[in-house]
């Protein structure tokens, strides 16, 4: 069987990994594969399906009950239910905390491995997530970390959320104080998890996206793909 490249990007909420990643998997003619959507997706499901997020079994059950399955697609990774693309909003708060909240069970997270794994044998991928390049790629060729300061990240959030309207600077000031709260919530959540906590891999390269433009970033990560043989014709 044919095993593609792979090039994990983890990170904390809201440190650019994201948009990093799609962007590195664009200039490489590489798939993205965002893992955190597939791990939103069964938070939405457990609140469209009602599922305590604290039990297990339910959760499991309800993964094999609807089917859920990744597939490559237009140059991204899409997550599937029942075979269909999953089409509702999966960047609400709700859906966030479910997420947090489902994503601590070891036996679900081990359930998911599989699927997300079989992705190298389609195409060479950008995979992005929190655990990456510690538990679900551990042998990737080439793995990031991008981290950022707390402030920076909420900072960013508020851009997303404030979009063209216009609010007061109290209101503002108000959103953002909630924003870091959240943050640092998530992620204690996330770092703090007995199972794969969003830690970077002992072989990752750490790189700060707090003050560099993302062009910047995005060179830099390039070049080490560049270095490793990973970037076309390199």
């Amino acid at each position: 069987m044919t095993t593609h490249h792979v090039i994990t990007v983890d990170g904390l909420a809201a440190s650019g990994k994201s948009t990093l990643s799609r962007m590195l998997a664009e200039k490489l003619g590489y798939v993205h594969f965002n893992s955190g959507m597939l791990y939103r997706v069964i938070g939405w499901l457990a609140i469209e399906k009602k599922i305590p997020f604290q039990d297990e079994e339910a959760l499991l059950r309800m993964l094999a009950a609807h089917g859920v399955s990744l597939r490559a697609s237009a140059g991204v990774i899409e997550v599937l239910v029942n075979g269909q693309p999953v089409t509702a909003d999966l960047s609400t708060p709700h859906v966030s905390q479910a997420t947090s909240s489902t994503a601590v069970h070891p036996r679900l997270r081990e359930a998911l491995l599989a699927m997300q794994r079989a992705l190298t044998s389609q195409c060479p991928l950008v995979a992005e997530g929190r655990d990456m390049g510690t538990v679900v790629f551990p042998e990737a060729e080439l793995k990031f970390f991008i981290w950022a300061s707390e402030a920076t990240r909420a900072e960013r959030r508020l851009q997303q959320m404030a979009g063209g309207g216009r609010r007061s600077d109290q209101e503002l000031n108000r959103l953002k104080s909630g924003l870091e709260i959240e943050i640092r919530e998530r992620d204690a959540r996330d770092q703090g998890r007995a199972v794969a906590p969003a830690v970077p891999a002992a072989d990752a390269i750490k790189i700060e996206n707090s003050a560099k433009s993302l062009t910047e970033v995005l060179d830099t990560m390039y070049h080490f793909a560049l270095a490793r043989g990973l970037a076309p014709h390199s």
